[in-house]
């Protein structure tokens, strides 16, 4: 169940920058910096998310809109390109003000990302009072429905 094709790149203006990027062997390669830094960390460092963990996110993106990304009048430094390809292409490119328009697709793509590098995955935040521990690096036990929904509340 691992994507054709999955690519997503955020950056903002003196701000942090993420990389996530599916290559061989169905390694989500992950990057993350800030714009006064170059990349940190190597091209080594990626997550390997099992087939449930695909078809959780599989199901969770194709029911989601991101039609709110476009909607904002200030576009004043943060750029995200996402693309993903499983049998239907989901791609966007979005200017936004901030990143708070960004946290249900942050939070959705954050299970695929737990590493040993990032334990709690890329885009965890200590205010995630949703998000669980998994039982290993690159687990799934969590339910993307209710992590979504805590967090609509």
């Amino acid at each position: 169940m691992t994507p054709r094709k999955f690519f997503f790149e955020q950056s903002a203006f003196m701000g942090t920058t993420y990389w996530i990027e599916l290559r061989n062997e169905g390694k989500l390669y992950l990057q993350k910096s800030t714009s006064c830094l170059p990349f940190l960390l190597s091209d080594q460092t990626y997550s390997k998310p099992t087939h449930d963990a695909w078809q959780r996110f599989r199901d969770q993106l194709e029911a989601a809109s991101f039609s709110h990304l476009s909607e904002e009048d200030l576009c004043d430094g943060t750029m995200v390109e996402f693309w993903c390809t499983f049998y239907r292409r989901v791609k966007f490119t979005a200017h936004l003000g901030d990143t708070t328009a960004l946290l249900g697709l942050h939070q959705l793509l954050n299970l695929l990302t737990i590493c040993e590098v990032f334990p709690e995955g890329l885009f965890y935040e200590e205010g995630w009072d949703c998000v669980e521990r998994p039982s290993h690096p690159g687990s799934m036990k969590h339910d993307l429905d209710v992590i979504l929904q805590r967090n609509d509340t």
